[in-house]
């Protein structure tokens, strides 16, 4: 991807992401509605890509608009889990994307696609994200520190 396309990809992300943050500077990515979604990835050129985070299921989505008729869809997580990394008995690799799919175009910017990433990214899903304890209360933890009785 060259340079101006990162850029471009960047300010598409921003302009989407900037509807989920409050004036407190908290994220709620249910503040982006299906329409938003829809709109943006309607407005691909050819070559364009499309970012969107997809915070309840601790991922992203990245479209790439590789022709008139056609997308690739990559996903992959953002942050593995302690869990699953202390618990390998070789060489953690991280692949980006996990995954992804060549789909029609006409299949990704419609309303259901839309909708769909917009549940899932509004819908957390309990073991998305690594879990601490303070004071006998569990709470989302912001990063996943190793485990000191290791």
């Amino acid at each position: 991807m060259s340079e101006r396309k990162m850029k471009e990809t960047l300010n598409e992300f921003l302009k989407l992401h900037q509807l989920a943050f409050t004036d407190d500077d908290e994220c709620d990515m249910s503040r982006i509605t299906a329409g938003e979604i829809k709109k943006n990835i309607a407005g691909m050129d050819v070559g364009s890509y499309r970012a969107i985070w997809v915070k309840a299921q601790n991922s992203v989505l990245l479209i790439h608009r590789e022709s008139t008729e056609s997308v690739l869809v990559f996903s992959w997580e953002i942050q593995a889990l302690k869990g699953e990394v202390m618990l390998q008995n070789a060489a953690v690799r991280h692949t980006i994307p996990r995954s992804g799919v060549r789909a029609k175009f006409n299949q990704v910017k419609n309303e259901a696609f839309a909708e769909l990433v917009c549940d899932l990214a509004s819908q957390e899903q309990p073991k998305a994200f690594p879990q601490s304890q303070k004071a006998g209360e569990q709470f989302k933890e912001s990063r996943d520190v190793p485990n000191p009785m290791y």
